[in-house]
């Protein structure tokens, strides 16, 4: 197989070929959780301009024509943007590692995105919820034994 390489990037591709591809699993998922903890702080961005959007105003589609708007959406944007990098880095372990090993830990991203929405928004933490991390954890551990 032929690799065409920008110059100059042969770097990258030498740095990405010799990282274990299990790095870029776990950086994938925890980029996703990131970018989801964003994307949850943009929605209650636009919940808040939405709020303020009156019909003398123009309402929802006079905000939609603002730049101000969109430049103060930067959590959606980063959001996205997480999740576009995580979904390269995906791509790029799925060819390098089994998905019977890679698909699970994807659900340690809902175990980082609960303890994350705890600390920075708030949300609560009870004992179930510890009980379903828990379960999320062991249940991963479990998979990873049968690689």
């Amino acid at each position: 197989m032929v690799v065409v390489v920008a110059e100059g990037s042969s770097r990258w591709v030498s740095l990405l070929s010799g990282t274990p591809p299990m790095v870029f699993v776990a950086v994938a998922v925890v980029l996703g959780a990131f970018g989801q903890l964003c994307l949850k702080l943009g929605a209650n961005q636009i919940k808040v301009l939405l709020a303020g959007a009156t019909p003398a105003s123009g309402g929802a589609m006079a905000l939609l024509g603002q730049w101000a708007t969109y430049s103060s959406l930067w959590p959606l944007w980063l959001g996205l943007g997480l999740y576009a990098l995580g979904a390269v880095l995906w791509v790029w372990a799925l060819g390098r590692v089994e998905l019977s090993l890679a698909y699970p830990m994807l659900s340690f991203g809902y175990v980082i995105v609960t303890v994350l929405a705890h600390f920075m928004l708030g949300e609560s933490l009870g004992p179930w919820k510890l009980g379903g991390l828990a379960t999320i954890c062991l249940g991963i551990w479990v998979l990873s034994r049968g690689a």
